[in-house]
């Protein structure tokens, strides 16, 4: 997997530093084997929709990726799946 280090990436991990209490988080780190579970993925998704202005009625945004702990527990991955939701969001399409 390519990740583009863009401006989105950086405001991630930011936020997994700060909910985590992890002192540095790399690209390929997990977020459950850094000791997320459903409580925390339930804060960084609250941190998340607040850092980048989603509405109430757009959580999913902010919290399907960590929520299902599929393929997205990652912070790359992560990243990635908020930049296509963002993008998709402002064409006016629905994502998947």
């Amino acid at each position: 997997m390519t990740l583009v280090r863009d401006a989105t990436y950086v405001r991630l991990r930011n936020i997994w530093v700060a909910v985590l209490g992890a002192d540095d988080v790399q690209p390929d780190d997990d977020f459950v084997a850094l000791g997320g579970d459903s409580l925390t993925a339930l804060a960084t998704a609250v941190a998340v929709a607040k850092e980048f202005g989603l509405q109430d009625d757009e959580p999913d945004i902010a919290t399907e990726a960590l929520l299902l702990f599929g393929d997205t527990r990652t912070l790359a991955r992560h990243a990635t799946h908020v930049n296509g939701r963002l993008r998709s969001r402002a064409k006016g399409t629905p994502s998947q």
